[in-house]
């Protein structure tokens, strides 16, 4: 998962209670899509390490402006 470093998905709730395994990538909350290359290589580094049949959804929601940078399945 990738998230804005002031999102705190999944924090002091459930959402995220049922997932075997969660890996989070903390970016920027303002101007990430200034590092965009930087982000979405260091995702696809870390997808390496995990199963690639997982599901991946790159979003970032700072202060639920949520804005999906790319989604890949």
């Amino acid at each position: 998962m990738v998230e804005g470093e002031k999102t705190n998905f999944g924090y002091d709730n459930d959402l995220l209670g049922t997932a075997a395994e969660v890996s989070k990538i903390i970016v920027p909350s303002k101007n990430a899509f200034s590092k965009y290359e930087q982000i979405l290589e260091l995702t696809r580094e870390t997808i390496k390490i995990y199963d690639k049949k997982l599901d991946n959804t790159i979003s970032h929601w700072p202060h639920s402006n949520g804005s999906v940078l790319r989604f890949s399945r």
